[in-house]
C-alpha cells in the first residue's frame, strides 16, 4: 500500500473533474468527481489510514462505490488507470495549463481546440501574437494575469517550491530517524533550512561515527521513497520518487557543526566564514566543535541564525555583535488565523483549541471565512453568530487557553467587507483578506485594502499580496504605501505561516519593520497539523530580523487583551507600552 496523502488523492480527482468538463461530459459526471475532491480534501484523517484500519470508505459521505473502487485502486498501486487513460487523450502539457490562474476548463477547451494550444509554450505564443485575445472572456486584465504567471513560471526554472519539497524533506528525515537501529542526529541543511522560497534540492546531514555500511545498505531498503544515484566520499546523491535531487551526508561528531554549516550554505556565506579562520590561521574543519554557536565564536563572530545567511551585510554585523535576538517560536503565545469544520477546515473548534492547547499557545482565534462568493462553506450572519455562541460555550469550560471569536472576511472589490460594522464589532479578531478580483490595477487594489484598514473593526490584513508560491503571482499593489496606512491607522499586517504562501515576503518583512508596522504570525490553519507551521512564520520574521517586539502575538494573554480592547486608533501606543512592561 502507497502512503499518499489526502490531497494528492483530491488533486487527482479534481483534474478527473477538470478534464472531463473540457471534454464536453455530462455536468452531473465532472461536478460529482470535483465534489468527491472536495470531501476528500476536508477529511480529518488520511485515507491510507481508514484503508488501513479495515474501514469501509462508502460510510464517507460522498463516496460511492465507483469511487471508493478508484480511490483503493491509487492508493493499492499508486496509479489509477482511468485518470491515466483520460490524460492520454489531451496535449502532454495539459496538467501545466490547468494550474493556469485564470483559464477555466471552458477556456481551456476553446485554447485547444480553436488555437491548438497544447503547453505553456503555445500559451505564451497566443499572448504574444493576440490570438489569445480574439476568445470569449480573455480581456486585458485576465491575460496580464496568465502573463505575470508565465514570468513567474520562468524565473523559477529549475525550482521546486518549498511548500511542495518540505513535506518530501520531512519524510525522508523521519524514515531515516525512525527505522535505523542506531540513534543518530538527522537535520535538514541547505535550502530548506534557510527556508527560502523555492529549493534546487533537499540537503540532509546525519551524524554517525560508525557503522557506515550498515547506514548506506538502509539506505537501499528507502528505495520506495528515493533511489541511491551514486556515493563519494561521504556523500550520497539520490532522487526522489517525485524526482528532486537529494544529497545525504553523513558526519561524525567531531565535525557535524562545521558540516551542517557547510551544507545550510549559502556557498558564499561558507567560504567567507573560512576566509575569517584562515585570517585567524584557523583551520576549522581540522577542529571539533560542540555545536554551531562554537564554529562562529572561534573565529570572533557572533552567532549567524541559518536564515539570515543569505543576507550580505551579515559578517559585518555579526563582527560587531549588532545581529539583535530575534523573534523564536518559543515567543509565540497565540495564533489568531485559525479554520475549523463551519468553514472549510478539516476539524471541529474543540480539535483546533485542544491542539493549540497541547502546543503550548495561550490563546486562538477561530477566523472562520465569511460568506464571500459562496465558496470555503463561509459563513452567513446567522451563522457567524451561531459560532460564536459554540465558542462562547467552549471559552467557558476550558481551561489553560483563551479562546477568540473571529472572521477572516473578504474585502470586496471596491473595498468593503462582507459583514456589517455591528456584526464584525461583535468578534474579537477580524481577520481582513483579499480572496478575488486579484487582477485590478495598483491603484485600484490598493485603493481597496486601504479602505478596508480604515474600518475601526479590521485587526489584521490576512496575506496581504494574496501570492501561493508557483502557483499564482502576487497582486499589484503599492506596498510602501500599505505600510504607512496600516502604520497610521494600527491596523496589524500578517506573516502568514502556510509554506504555500509565506505571505508577507521576508523583504517586506523587514521593510514593514523598519516602518513601525504591528505584524502577527499567524499559520491560516485549515487541521490541527497545520498549526505546527508557526515555526515557518518564525522563520520569515527572522529573515526580515524580526524581534519579539515587533510581533503583536508574543504578548503574554493578559497584556494581549489589553491591546486587542483598546481603541484600534490607540494600539501602536498601546502596544510599545506592553512590550515596555514585558521587557
Amino acid at each position: 500500500m502507497r502512503n499518499i496523502d489526502n490531497s494528492k488523492i483530491a488533486e487527482v480527482f479534481l483534474v478527473i473533474s477538470v478534464l472531463l468538463e473540457i471534454r464536453g461530459d455530462d455536468p452531473f459526471t465532472y461536478r460529482a468527481y470535483r465534489n468527491v475532491s472536495r470531501v476528500i480534501d476536508r477529511l480529518p484523517h488520511q485515507l491510507t489510514q481508514i484503508i488501513q484500519d479495515g474501514k469501509d470508505l462508502k460510510e464517507i459521505p460522498g463516496i460511492g462505490k465507483a469511487i471508493s473502487e478508484k480511490i483503493l485502486e491509487l492508493v493499492t498501486t499508486g496509479e489509477l488507470e482511468y485518470y491515466e487513460k483520460l490524460l492520454k487523450e489531451f496535449p502532454d502539457g495539459i496538467l501545466e495549463l490547468i494550474k493556469v490562474p485564470g483559464i477555466g476548463p471552458k477556456s481551456l477547451s476553446r485554447i485547444w481546440n480553436e488555437l491548438g494550444v497544447g503547453d505553456l509554450v503555445g500559451l505564451q505564443l497566443s499572448i504574444d501574437d493576440g490570438s489569445l485575445k480574439t476568445l470569449p472572456r480573455m480581456g486585458d486584465k485576465v491575460i496580464e494575469g496568465i502573463r505575470r504567471h508565465l514570468d513567474l513560471l520562468q524565473a523559477s526554472a529549475g525550482l521546486f517550491p518549498t511548500h511542495v519539497v518540505m513535506p518530501v524533506a520531512q519524510k525522508i528525515v523521519n524514515a531515516i530517524q525512525d527505522g535505523f537501529y542506531v540513534n543518530l542526529d538527522v537535520l535538514l541543511a541547505g535550502e530548506l533550512r534557510r527556508l527560502e522560497e523555492e529549493v534546487s534540492k533537499i540537503s540532509i546531514v546525519c551524524g554517525i561515527d560508525d557503522k557506515q555500511t550498515e547506514f548506506l545498505d538502509f539506505l537501499q531498503q528507502l528505495n520506495e521513497i528515493f533511489v541511491i544515484n551514486d556515493v563519494v566520499g561521504s556523500k550520497i546523491f539520490a532522487t526522489t520518487s517525485e524526482g528532486i535531487d537529494l544529497e545525504i551526508l553523513t558526519s561524525d561528531k567531531r565535525k557535524f557543526a562545521i558540516d551542517l554549516i557547510e551544507q545550510t550554505g549559502p556557498n558564499d556565506h561558507f567560504q567567507e566564514l573560512m576566509y575569517a579562520a584562515k585570517e585567524e590561521n584557523i583551520e576549522l574543519k581540522e577542529c571539533s566543535f560542540i555545536d554551531e554557536v562554537q564554529v562562529y565564536k572561534c573565529v570572533g563572530l557572533q552567532f549567524i541564525p541559518a536564515e539570515l545567511r543569505f543576507f550580505p551585510k551579515i559578517f559585518k554585523m555579526a563582527e560587531t555583535n549588532s545581529i539583535p535576538e530575534l523573534v523564536s517560536v518559543n515567543d509565540i503565545k497565540g495564533d489568531l488565523h485559525v479554520h475549523s469544520t463551519w468553514s472549510d477546515g478539516k476539524n471541529s473548534i474543540d480539535e483546533m483549541v485542544e491542539s493549540a492547547r497541547s502546543l503550548g499557545l495561550e490563546y486562538v482565534a477561530i477566523t472562520d471565512h465569511s460568506a464571500g462568493l459562496g465558496i470555503a462553506n463561509g459563513l452567513t450572519p446567522e451563522r457567524l453568530i451561531k459560532k460564536n455562541l459554540e465558542i462562547q460555550k467552549l471559552d467557558n469550560s476550558i481551561e489553560g487557553i483563551k479562546i477568540f471569536s473571529g472572521s477572516e472576511v473578504d474585502i470586496r472589490f471596491d473595498g468593503s467587507l462582507d459583514y456589517s460594522d455591528d456584526l464584525l464589532q461583535s468578534l474579537d479578531v477580524v481577520v481582513a483578506s483579499v480572496h478575488n478580483s486579484m487582477n485590478q490595477d495598483r491603484v485600484t487594489m490598493t485603493n481597496r485594502i486601504i479602505r478596508a484598514m480604515e474600518n475601526p473593526f479590521v485587526t489584521v490584513i490576512g496575506h496581504l499580496t494574496t501570492r501561493k508560491i508557483g502557483l499564482r503571482p502576487p497582486i499589484d499593489v503599492d506596498l510602501d504605501t500599505i505600510f504607512e496606512v496600516a502604520r497610521d491607522t494600527c491596523t496589524a499586517l500578517e506573516i502568514n505561516s502556510s509554506l504555500v504562501r509565506m505571505d508577507l515576503k521576508d523583504r517586506y518583512v523587514n521593510k514593514a519593520r523598519e516602518m513601525g508596522v504591528a505584524l502577527i504570525i499567524n499559520t491560516d490553519s485549515h487541521n490541527c497539523e497545520d498549526l505546527k507551521a508557526i515555526e515557518y512564520g518564525v522563520k520569515i520574521a527572522k529573515r526580515g530580523f524580526c524581534q519579539s517586539h515587533n510581533i503583536v502575538n508574543t504578548l503574554s494573554l493578559n497584556a494581549f487583551l489589553k491591546w486587542i480592547r483598546s481603541e484600534k486608533s490607540k494600539r501602536q501606543i498601546v502596544l510599545a507600552e506592553l512590550f515596555e512592561k514585558e521587557a
